[in-house]
């Protein structure tokens, strides 16, 4: 399985990580695949026609839970512009259905740092940034999130990796390989 970092309506750098990436048969999103960029549509479309896994973020959740005005001003126009001012009924759907975390093959997936495993409270594991709390509940279980943009992935109590690499603002979405662990990201340009 890969593991894709907040893209964030950045369906240009989507496609030239998918070009570095040795399969794209197994993808799972970390959240946050809208707003910011002006291709949230596209990024969107993508992760449901393919199937692949995706936890909830913070962004997908404003929009969910109608929170209209904070989600505006956190980068939201961008995708109303992308859906022509109107979401369609099936994403809203979709969104909805948005698991908070994913446990698979060792790893769980969440937006944010799930430091107490999948007994991490909702908020936190949804907005968290707080990651001097120690990790509790992860038995071997290694923690792969977004939510916080880093230079590069930031390894937090030796079994919680970010992978937000902030790509809206510099242009580098990083992905992360369970199988080998090795990291692939889009160059800057």
């Amino acid at each position: 399985m890969i593991i894709i970092g907040d893209v964030h309506g950045r369906f240009d750098l989507l496609t030239k990580l998918l070009d570095k990436l040795p399969h794209t048969d197994n993808l799972c999103f970390t959240g946050d695949l809208i707003d910011r960029g002006y291709q949230s549509r596209e990024v969107i479309e993508f992760v449901m026609d393919n199937n692949h896994l995706c936890v909830i973020g913070n962004h997908e959740y404003m929009l969910k839970t109608k929170d209209y005005k904070t989600w505006v001003m956190n980068g939201g126009n961008s995708t109303l512009d992308s859906f022509n001012e109107k979401i369609p009924d099936d994403v809203l759907d979709w969104i909805d259905g948005l698991p908070l975390y994913i446990q698979k093959d060792g790893f769980l997936i969440s937006h944010s740092y799930a430091f107490d495993g999948i007994e991490t409270p909702y908020h936190d594991i949804m907005w968290g940034r707080e990651f001097s709390i120690k990790p509790t509940n992860m038995d071997n279980l290694i923690n792969v999130f977004g939510h916080t943009p880093f230079k590069e992935p930031f390894l937090v109590h030796k079994k919680h990796w970010c992978i937000d690499t902030g790509a809206y603002r510099t242009n580098i979405l990083t992905g992360f390989d369970t199988e080998t662990n090795k990291f692939y990201f889009t160059s800057k340009e």
